[in-house]
């Protein structure tokens, strides 16, 4: 009965460590979709050469408007970073898409230029600068 209890004693020992072990093994998810909008990406944008009124970026904590054509504004924002300095944006278009789209957004030299690329038809890589 003496070597039982003490066989269970270690067993339980051995359960408990691994455990703990496993625990402290945790990774954080890098493909994780997160609330609002990196600070990288947050500022007023427009593109190189055009007057600001015509095309323009706008990017809040909250919120996206893109001022081209027409408006287009993203709310109920969540990001996802894909690469080194890339990251897609998700969110509810609300303006005349009435429907979820993704953005994909470039930095490229710092802080001077961002790329950025929408899913919605005609969408195509436009370099912006800061306003």
């Amino acid at each position: 009965m003496k070597k039982f209890k003490t066989a269970l004693l270690i067993i339980i020992a051995m359960i408990g460590f691994v455990t703990i072990s496993n625990l402290n093994n945790t990774t954080a998810q890098a493909a994780a979709w997160h609330k609002g909008i990196p600070k990288v990406l947050r500022g007023k944008w427009r593109v190189k050469h055009v007057s600001t009124k015509v095309d323009r970026l706008k990017v809040t904590k909250k919120r996206v408007y893109l001022y081209s054509a027409g408006p287009f504004h993203l709310k109920n924002i969540k990001y996802k970073k894909t690469g080194t300095r890339s990251y897609k944006v998700r969110g509810y278009e609300y303006t005349y898409l009435h429907a979820k789209t993704t953005i994909s957004f470039k930095k490229i030299k710092g802080h001077k230029i961002i790329k950025y690329k929408g899913n919605y038809p005609g969408a195509s890589w436009t370099k912006y600068i800061p306003r």
